[in-house]
């Protein structure tokens, strides 16, 4: 009886050990989970801005162009 006594609280040890280390690892995956998000929200964050950028210079474009071929209109 007293070696499964002795056994059994080897086990609750044994299991008390994997719980820690397991709560370990999920830290250390959450934390790389974390930093690797970061990168990719400021890689999208850049994408957003180029893109508007982008958009708001084909706009202009369009617009000068227009503004162009209306004065040139006026003139006729």
């Amino acid at each position: 009886m007293t070696e499964l006594r002795t056994m059994g609280a080897e086990f609750r040890q044994e299991l008390r050990d994997l719980r820690e280390e397991m709560r370990q690892e999920f830290r250390a995956l959450r934390d790389e989970m974390d930093r690797r998000f970061d990168h990719v929200e400021r890689r999208f964050t850049w994408l957003v801005g180029m893109m508007v950028t982008g958009f708001l210079a084909v706009i202009g474009t369009v617009a000068g162009g227009l503004w162009g071929l209306l004065q040139t209109i006026r003139t006729i």
